[in-house]
């Protein structure tokens, strides 16, 4: 599971990667910050056990994965306030799933 926040809260972000709980006061998650009221590209890849996750197409994290994460159970999304998703896509090698259409 990943949080974004506008920039100045990014410290209360608690990001849930590889069985791990990994809290904002102890990481930097400052590439995390985002402005709410601008569309944010924001991209999770994942091969070969390595995790990328993206905002605006720059690479903001990445982390080397001890487990296998297996497939996609789902999308979830939480907005204080407003927000809006315009597009959700799940890809592999063989297909891409639109999931708003």
């Amino acid at each position: 599971m990943f949080q974004l926040s506008i920039p100045g809260c990014v410290g209360t972000l608690r990001q849930y990667i590889d069985g791990q709980s990994l809290p904002g006061k102890n990481h930097d998650f400052s590439a995390l910050g985002i402005t709410p009221t601008d569309w944010t590209n924001f991209k999770v890849h994942t091969q070969a056990n390595q995790l990328q996750v993206f905002i605006n197409q720059q690479l903001v994290y990445k982390q080397v994965l001890t487990d296998d994460i297996g497939m996609v159970g789902g999308a979830q999304f939480a907005f204080e306030g407003l927000g809006e998703v315009r597009t959700l896509q799940f890809n592999d090698e063989a297909q891409v799933v639109d999931l708003l259409e």
